[in-house]
């Protein structure tokens, strides 16, 4: 490729506590057959608490004396300040005229970045490309496993940085989803690349990462409260924002109110009934589990699904719903707008 068609590309990465796995993303993108000396990462760690400072600075060790790779730069913040405020600082400190936002644990081939820079190329008037990510797909998905196969790796040209600003750093989860609502309500376009895609390796969810993730959940209602009208019709990161029945209130979060105001009166005014309600919620639900067990089964009678993880879907389901109700809950108080 021509230096002409190469534009200076800015990979930016920002990380927390990524000692596992931040050496095998960086050796991944240095192996990119885009020119070196045309593009360059810069790594942001969000003053991790594990070794992953140690293992950046190891790995920038090694690389003394090796020829053809790009320009990497580190910098560590002095205290946790949160993805988008590290994406921002990354951005910052950037040369190129192509900003790619890249994650720790994806994987990609070596023609990826080559292939999300044509796509700038290939569709006129586009300011931004999603890529597309991929996984090992042999069990069920939440709440047993996450991968965001609904998220993008994502480029912008920098310009798209003055049109609409940098990322609203009060967002710590979401934050893609309110900076894309401002590129489309600026008008600017997005192109896709969707080959070669990127890998991202299955999670296993355990009470630790549903805990972050009901914190996670209380940013639905600051995304809500900026974009009313477009979170509740157009798909972006992370899919639609509540998938509201009335309102801003979804079918889960309707139930919810209903119950805890069922619970109240009869706590109320009907004290003796409240063990009968309790006992019936409880058989409903040992009911509702059997039935998707059983669903389970039958929709999924020939793949690799083990026994053990049906069963653990069937336990956790709940979990995953209570935590995407409380994180809402919680939301809506901080931000004043009322999502469930």
């Amino acid at each position: 490729m021509e230096e002409k068609h190469c534009p200076f590309v800015s990979i930016v990465l920002a990380v927390r506590n990524a000692e596992a796995l931040v050496a095998k993303c960086l050796g991944n993108l240095v192996q990119s057959d885009y020119p070196a000396e045309r593009y360059e990462i810069i790594v942001v760690d969000d003053s991790s608490t594990d070794g992953t400072a140690q293992a950046i600075q190891e790995y920038l060790g090694s690389l003394k004396g090796h020829r053809n790779i790009p320009t990497i730069s580190f910098y560590r913040m002095n205290k946790h300040v949160g993805y988008y405020s590290c994406i921002n600082h990354g951005i910052r400190n950037s040369r190129g005229d192509i900003i790619v936002l890249y994650a720790h644990d994806l994987l990609s081939e070596k023609e990826w970045l080559h292939a999300m820079v044509d796509a700038f190329d290939s569709q006129a008037e586009i300011g931004g490309v999603y890529g597309r990510v991929v996984s090992n797909f042999e069990r069920l998905l939440p709440p047993l496993y996450f991968a965001p196969v609904g998220m993008y790796p994502l480029a912008y040209k920098r310009w798209v940085f003055d049109a609409v600003g940098f990322f609203d750093e009060r967002f710590k989860s979401r934050g893609d989803s309110d900076f894309l609502y401002r590129v489309k309500n600026s008008g600017i376009k997005m192109g896709r690349c969707d080959e070669p895609p990127v890998f991202h390796p299955l999670r296993r969810l355990q009470l630790r990462t549903l805990i972050d993730y009901a914190k996670r959940r209380q940013y639905d209602a600051l995304l809500y409260m900026k974009e009313k009208k477009r979170s509740k019709e157009e798909r972006v990161l992370g899919g639609k924002l509540t998938g509201p029945a009335i309102g801003s209130i979804s079918p889960l979060g309707m139930g919810a109110i209903g119950l805890a105001c069922a619970g109240l009166v009869i706590l109320l005014f009907y004290p003796e009934y409240l063990i009968q309600l309790v006992s019936l919620l409880l058989v409903g639900y040992a009911l509702t589990l059997a039935l998707v067990a059983g669903i389970l089964h039958i929709i999924f009678p020939s793949t690799k699904i083990k026994f053990i993880d049906r069963l653990r879907y069937v336990f956790w389901t709940p979990l995953f719903l209570s935590a995407i109700l409380l994180g809402r809950m919680w939301g809506s108080l901080r931000w004043r707008v009322f999502v469930l």
